[in-house]
């Protein structure tokens, strides 16, 4: 056996200790981004997700509505009286997996990364209905560069997390019905069904 026969196995373990760092590395950045980021929704106080703030009614003295002050249109609904029907479109449409995932899709994220990637802009987000729960109850901004919208997702990320751990899975689907935006100044889901349906 000649001298470069013998020194192959040494030659392999090279790549393979190579590798062995760079995955440890990649570990512990990741890690020290979920605790930098877990750190930082413990500033958000998850009461806040179950507030609905509703316009002031002004009734007669008959008690018949006369109008409503300015603030987040929006008409508290129970979940029982959300149509099934539209419950089923909004998984299809917007989170699927909701009752299997622990508020965040591990493949929607993986997918949106590849997409991401592939067409090297910021195009998918793979929010769940918890995430973007976490985002309209906490105001966080939308729009700003690439690097900002990568920050708010990392944090909606974590307070969906959050958000899990606290409520249950039909609490956190109530509080998306009565919460979610719908343009103007329109919030929840029964508003929006008044002002573009013109039903309840």
């Amino acid at each position: 056996m000649n001298r470069l026969t013998r020194s192959w196995p040494g030659l392999l373990r090279i790549p393979v200790r190579l590798a062995g760092h760079c995955s440890s590395l990649a570990l512990a950045i990741v890690l020290l981004g979920v605790l930098f980021y877990f750190g930082r929704s413990l500033k958000y106080d998850l009461a806040r997700v179950a507030e609905m703030p509703e316009r002031s009614i002004i009734y007669d003295r008959h008690k018949n509505e006369l109008g409503r002050l300015h603030g987040a249109h929006r008409y508290i609904v129970d979940l029982k009286e959300v149509s099934p029907n539209f419950i089923k479109a909004l998984f299809a449409r917007e989170d699927k997996d909701f009752h299997r995932h622990f508020g965040v899709d591990p493949r929607g994220v993986g997918r949106a990364i590849y997409q991401n990637i592939k067409r090297k802009e910021f195009a998918q987000g793979a929010s769940t209905l918890t995430m973007q729960l976490a985002r309209n109850a906490f105001n966080l901004p939308r729009e700003g560069s690439k690097l900002n919208q990568l920050d708010r997702k990392l944090l909606e990320l974590t307070l969906a997390l959050r958000i899990e751990a606290r409520y249950r899975k039909d609490e956190i689907l109530q509080h998306y019905m009565n919460l979610i935006f719908w343009g103007g100044s329109i919030h929840g889901v029964e508003a929006a069904s008044r002002a573009y349906l013109e039903k309840s």
